[in-house]
């Protein structure tokens, strides 16, 4: 994760290049989650489509109100979701306290690394 979010190939993520890693991540997971969820491929999926998704869920994504949800919705949600994270990420792993990420914040706390993303599994469910 660390070289594909180097961008300048610096050795080190700082919280601009975890942003955009991030920003591309979401990209990647709505080009890969939208066509399985848009079971008739209109481009919009609805509620009869995603029948084990929460109303509460389904409604944060339908950003419209319209009664479904778009690649651009989804993207949105998501984009919005994960860089509120980033400060929180970069802090928790920032193991130096230097402002970047390098291999060895990961190599001195691989277990505390390891524990973080364990508790934060549950949390990423329930949204």
């Amino acid at each position: 994760m660390l070289r594909a979010a180097d961008h300048d190939k610096s050795q080190s993520v700082d919280l601009a290049e975890l942003q955009s890693f991030l920003e591309r991540e979401v990209m990647s997971q709505v080009r890969k989650r939208l066509p399985k969820m848009d079971r008739n491929s209109d481009g919009r999926v609805t509620a009869s489509e995603v029948p084990s998704m929460s109303r509460t869920r389904f409604a944060r994504f339908d950003r419209d109100g319209d009664g479904a949800f778009t690649a651009s919705e989804l993207t949105q949600v998501m984009r919005a979701q994960a860089l509120a994270r980033c400060d929180e990420i970069l802090a928790s792993l920032d193991v130096d306290n230097d402002g970047a990420l390098t291999s060895n914040d990961v190599a001195l706390e691989p277990t505390r690394v390891a524990r973080r993303d364990r508790h934060a599994e549950p949390a990423r469910r329930a949204e």
